[in-house]
């Protein structure tokens, strides 16, 4: 470490705002540059880039063990984006159970199955029951297609056509019966 860079990081440890402010200016273009390369994001990527000083100046009295500062913060920024990925892909896995999906049992077992420890998974068969009489209640023509879609696998385009409706309708009602399947099993939990 240079020794400016030495006498800044020492300052730092001891809680010294200047030595803070003067590694920030220094590094955190470089460091968004870096987040920004992962995530893809400029707004986000300054966010978690000022999340890791807020951490950097939070645990500053535990610097003597980080070493060596710049890894130190490309390894947390680095770190932060990868989990700010996880958790957006996370998201959207929860937040997306569409058309466009396929319907997976399993995945709905995991999905529906209630989170307070204790409770064990549905029973393979008692979830396709479930989802069976969820079926049998829906309207016939959202049904029909729901069927179409989900158990033979026909493209929307031409469930469309053979329903002589069109493709947004298609779309609206296997987007309907996914919420209603959802709300079936919830309900029975």
């Amino acid at each position: 470490m240079e020794s400016t860079q030495y006498y800044e990081y020492i300052q730092l440890q001891h809680g010294d705002t200047k030595a803070f402010e003067a590694l920030y200016k220094m590094r955190y273009a470089d460091m968004c540059r870096w987040a920004m390369q992962i995530v893809k994001d400029r707004e986000r990527a300054e966010e978690l880039v000022d999340d890791v000083f807020l951490t950097l100046w939070n645990n500053r009295k535990q610097l003597p063990e980080i070493g060596h500062i710049d890894a130190y913060l490309y390894a947390s920024v680095r770190n932060s984006c990868i989990n700010e990925i996880k958790s957006k892909h996370n998201r959207q896995q929860a937040q997306t159970l569409s058309a466009d999906t396929d319907l997976d049992y399993n995945v709905l077992a995991e999905a529906f199955s209630s989170e307070n420890a204790g409770y064990e998974l549905l029973a393979a068969e008692d979830l396709q029951q479930k989802i069976a009489r969820a079926i049998d209640e829906m309207p016939e023509k959202m049904r029909e297609v729901f069927m179409m879609c989900r158990q033979e696998g026909v493209p929307v385009k031409e469930i469309a056509e053979r329903q002589q409706i069109s493709i947004d309708t298609v779309r609206y009602h296997i987007k309907t019966a996914l919420q209603r399947l959802r709300s079936a099993l919830l309900k029975d939990n």
